[in-house]
């Protein structure tokens, strides 16, 4: 048991009700399309390249109240009692000419027994437009581009479109967890996911990434509320 959990780094999430429940475990990876941490794509006029960054992924998580994003992030993804609330990854494009004027993110998402996955993405900027709607990691500061959105499955779930004229590189963060329904959501939160990420460029060629995750149950432990 101890060597499955090594090589798998189980996330442990519990569902805080107090109740019996199963305990449900996540293991979180980013990965790209290559053999590095970064892509290049090139079309007829631009070149464009991305990395996918975990900043906030190697620990265990309950679900999450969908208004309590920013709280999360502020304190590293994690909530008041210091318990694992949510994922986060830095995604960096960069390698582009600086005449290219916008790029267009989205998200295509293939599911496997998970229903209640959310997003959020934020856009670096130079300063906080709203501290309510702000945080700062690793001293950039993101601001919410695109609210908590439910993850379903299918393809062309935006990002949003952002200028990128007379810039060198452009940052963004995506947020992922799993919305907290205050009951045991071991029977329809217990699988797997592949997100590929997408960016378009202005001309129609686009470059793409992939965060993998799969959720799996283990034993059955006692959760009492508030704990």
């Amino acid at each position: 048991m101890k060597k499955h959990r090594i090589i798998y780094l189980l996330i442990l999430i519990v569902v805080l009700i107090s109740s019996v429940i199963g305990s449900t475990y996540a293991y979180l990876t980013s990965k790209t399309e290559s053999s590095q941490n970064s892509i290049n794509a090139s079309s007829s006029t631009y070149s464009l390249g991305m990395d996918i960054i975990p900043v906030y992924n190697d620990f265990r998580i309950i679900p999450m109240d969908d208004n309590d994003v920013i709280k999360a992030l502020s304190n590293n993804c994690k909530d008041k009692y210091n318990r694992g609330a949510c994922s986060a990854y830095r995604i960096n494009v960069n390698d582009y000419d600086t005449n290219l004027k916008s790029i267009t993110g989205k998200m295509d998402v293939e599911l496997s027994n998970i229903t209640n996955l959310s997003y959020m993405f934020f856009e670096e900027k130079e300063e906080a437009t709203n501290e309510e709607e702000c945080v700062t990691i690793d001293e950039k500061t993101y601001c919410i581009s695109k609210e908590a959105t439910p993850v379903l499955e299918g393809k062309d779930l935006p990002f949003g479109s952002y200028d990128i004229l007379n810039t060198t590189e452009k940052n963004f963060l995506l947020v992922l967890w799993l919305t907290n329904l205050e009951e045991s959501q071991n029977s329809y939160d217990l699988g797997e996911y592949n997100a590929t990420i997408t960016f378009i460029m202005g001309d129609g060629g686009s470059i793409t990434g992939n965060i993998v995750a799969s959720i799996g149950k283990e034993n059955e432990l006692q959760s009492q509320s508030g704990e």
